[in-house]
């Protein structure tokens, strides 16, 4: 969940630079934005492991009720409570700009009730059976979805993207990158009671690769891509470069 968590937002850091000083070093931003994720998720994810041995985790609230005394995991839990309402409130943001990349036209604030909306609608319909099993499953779809995700941004950020050119807004190499990715970890997704790979079945050691695979996958298929349709669009600049628009068409 925090690995899945950190990669989601890893994009979005770019929004909030605008209220840095324009002179702030990118060195410095990103030090200070990676160790903030880092200690955030680390400590949190060692402090469930370390309860989880002492105590049998049946669902998250395990963790605090079989734990701490009574009026100490009653205010946590308050606790807790509030931080996932603050939580929600970054999620609702973050997915407001992919829903307008996507090429909904709408205000900001608009895309934001939608999809705190269409979260609220799903989260309602999961909740209905086995809540914690509907969350598990979930999360480790979320995982898999991003990392090829992560992937195609990386390789768009880093070797393909060029200052003065604006990023493509519909859905060229990058979503294709990303389809094949996650078509590639297909057979290593590991979810028993939804889906279990062909290689994740013989070798259930291997179900923990299906990211990796994506992610592989996806940005060796995004460079690829954009370098062959960057290769063409040169050789054609160069071909009407070439072209003699001097010299007379006979009549």
């Amino acid at each position: 969940m925090q690995v899945a968590r950190a990669l989601s937002f890893s994009s979005y850091a770019a929004d909030y630079t605008r209220y840095m000083p324009v002179d702030t070093p990118p060195r410095t931003l990103f030090l200070y934005a990676f160790t903030g994720t880092w200690l955030g998720s680390v400590w949190i994810a060692s402090l469930g492991a370390a309860i989880g041995t002492i105590a049998f985790i049946g669902t998250p609230t395990d963790l605090v009720g079989q734990v701490l005394p009574g009026p100490l995991a009653t205010v946590t839990m308050l606790a807790l409570g509030v931080s996932t309402i603050t939580s929600s409130c970054l999620d609702c943001y973050s997915g407001a700009p992919a829903w307008l990349i996507a090429g909904v036209r709408m205000a900001c604030w608009q895309a934001v009730l939608v999809v705190g909306g269409l979260g609220s609608a799903i989260g309602w319909f999961a909740g209905q059976g086995d809540y914690w099993k509907s969350f598990e499953n979930f999360l480790i779809i979320l995982g898999n979805w991003i990392a090829p995700w992560l992937a195609v941004m990386l390789v768009q950020r880093f070797l393909v993207p060029s200052p003065d050119e604006e990023a493509p807004r519909d859905f060229g190499p990058g979503f294709a990158a990303w389809f094949l990715g996650l078509l590639a970890a297909v057979p290593f997704l590991s979810q028993p009671g939804v889906f279990v790979g062909p290689n994740a079945e013989s070798h259930p050691a291997l179900g923990a690769c299906a990211a990796a695979v994506a992610f592989l996958t996806a940005g060796l298929v995004h460079y690829a891509l954009t370098r062959t349709s960057r290769t063409r669009a040169a050789t054609a600049n160069n071909d009407t470069s070439t072209y003699d628009t001097t010299k007379e068409i006979p009549a």
